[in-house]
């Protein structure tokens, strides 16, 4: 094939290092190009023509040859027929991704982007050990690649089951189901009244004003009346204004009653703009793309227990792994996301503490019994973990002063179990993973203060020791500049994050 010049022009915002990295390394492995330089804002490459692998770059959002454009399928994504304006930032809510608000969660750009770097099309098989709310099934669907996912939060499934069905959905479905919704919501409401002998509402009511918790029930009760995909696609809607419009601090990820006023908008106008908004954003996503039917799923698993899920029982079954784990004592998901849970009834409100201690990387244990067994486990290291972590967590123990608190004193062992859970899920993943495949993982760096000064958890180093103790060989370990986070938790917001990329 005839080598060319091949200009590629950037999106219209701005990029953080890792991307025009990632950018780079997409060049290499769908264009293999002779040569590339970078001139006025844009990158010519020299090499053979091919549109198709053009089309699937992510950092650009075009090509011109011989004076011919192609536009990539990431420019129609972000950008839709283009009538919404970006304000020049990146868009990470196109198509369903911006349905529910989920704590940790990654890009939809990282995921497309290592998809493209490490060669993974349709008919390959990809495993999310910690799916969260769905952005690598998702991503996935779109390239019609097959995946799955496992998660322990039930929510964190609902949420991303609910957007694999609503990416068969079009616009006027969302629309004309909207109007059904409303009357039967209507109709529900004048006959409501809450059972006050339900547990459940008994703990709604303490975090709702009565009123507000009358439309939220007649709200969920008029949803189930509809089609599942519809059904399930208003009920996560509906749990994305939760918070703002319940007691608790909307802006805070623990458990704190609210100081700011509630809401002057209506829930139901809220609820009302949001589905208009979704449909909204749908219909521009389907100026360039085809509503999808996606047989992708998250399972309601842990993965440390994937083997009694038929799914999951093969070895050697999937083509590639990729994911953004919980973090070791960084994000309270269960007590950020409880009212959602306990609304939807997918636990009840004394399920909500057990579940918490039951998550990876979770702050606390269930009880105090399980605080001493697994500080006596870390002192012995009764579970053989790396002599770098045991090291490290035995170094967390020996700063510890009398006045520090109890969550300070359980630190040390809380870190020793997180790092048992991930090389028990590394184990899954590397059971499931074919030979020569790739593991990727996006991992926070954080922190605690303990004995009065600042300590530093390189969590991606630590876990790099779990990966070669279950058998994965490091293939890279790069650093990516994390987003700086404002408000009430920017002080332990994970700053700076690290790609790793385990090898089976």
């Amino acid at each position: 094939m005839k080598t060319q010049e091949i200009d590629l022009f950037w999106h219209n915002y701005k990029f953080f290092p890792y991307e025009k990295r990632f950018a780079l390394r997409e060049i290499e492995t769908l264009l293999k190009p002779n040569d590339i330089k970078e001139l006025n804002g844009k990158l010519i490459i020299s090499g053979s023509k091919n549109s198709e692998a053009i089309k699937k770059l992510v950092y650009f959002s075009h090509a011109e040859i011989d004076q011919n454009i192609v536009q990539t399928l990431q420019f129609h994504c972000e950008n839709g027929s283009g009538t919404i304006p970006r304000h020049k930032r990146q868009n990470t809510r196109y198509s369903v991704h911006g349905l529910h608000e989920y704590k940790g969660k990654f890009n939809p750009q990282v995921v497309r982007s290592l998809f493209n770097i490490y060669n993974i099309h349709k008919g390959d098989k990809v495993l999310d050990p910690f799916c969260g709310s769905g952005t690598t099934l998702v991503e996935a669907a779109h390239d019609n690649i097959t995946a799955k996912g496992t998660d322990i939060n039930p929510l964190a499934v609902f949420i991303a089951n609910t957007k694999i069905g609503a990416l068969n959905l079009s616009f006027n479905e969302v629309v004309q189901s909207k109007g059904q919704f409303f009357k039967r919501y209507s109709a529900i409401k004048l006959k409501l009244k809450l059972n006050d002998e339900d547990p459940r509402i008994q703990y709604l009511k303490s975090w709702f004003p009565e009123a507000t918790l009358v439309e939220i029930e007649a709200l969920r009760l008029s949803a189930n009346e509809l089609e599942e995909s519809i059904k399930n696609l208003f009920l996560v809607i509906i749990s994305n204004t939760l918070r703002e419009y319940s007691f608790q601090e909307p802006l805070d990820l623990r458990i704190r009653r609210r100081t700011t006023p509630l809401p002057t908008t209506k829930i139901l106008d809220q609820v009302s703009d949001s589905i208009d908004a979704f449909a909204q954003n749908i219909k521009e996503f389907h100026t360039a793309f085809k509503p999808l039917k996606s047989n992708n799923k998250a399972h309601h698993i842990d993965i440390k227990l994937s083997q009694q899920d038929t799914a999951f029982k093969k070895e050697n079954s999937f083509d590639f792994a990729i994911t953004s784990p919980p973090y070791a004592t960084a994000l309270p998901y269960i007590d950020t996301q409880r009212l959602s849970l306990v609304w939807l009834n997918l636990i009840s409100a004394k399920e909500i503490r057990p579940l918490e201690s039951d998550l990876i990387g979770s702050r606390e244990f269930k009880m105090k019994s399980e605080q001493l067994n697994w500080q006596q486990f870390f002192l012995e290291n009764k579970h053989s973990l790396p002599k770098e972590i045991h090291s490290f967590c035995m170094q967390l123990n020996s700063k510890l002063k009398p006045s520090e608190g109890f969550r300070k004193i359980a630190l040390p062992s809380l870190l020793y179990r997180y790092f048992y859970d991930m090389k028990l899920a590394f184990e899954e993943v590397h059971r499931l993973l074919k030979e020569e495949k790739y593991f990727c993982l996006i991992v926070g760096h954080n922190h605690t203060t303990i004995g009065g000064s600042r300590t530093d958890i390189d969590t991606p180093k630590l876990l790099s020791f779990i990966g070669k103790e279950v058998g994965f060989k490091i293939h890279e370990i790069l650093p990516l500049e994390a987003y700086q986070r404002y408000g009430l938790n920017s002080l332990n917001a994970v700053q700076q994050e690290s790609l790793i990329v385990f090898k089976k």
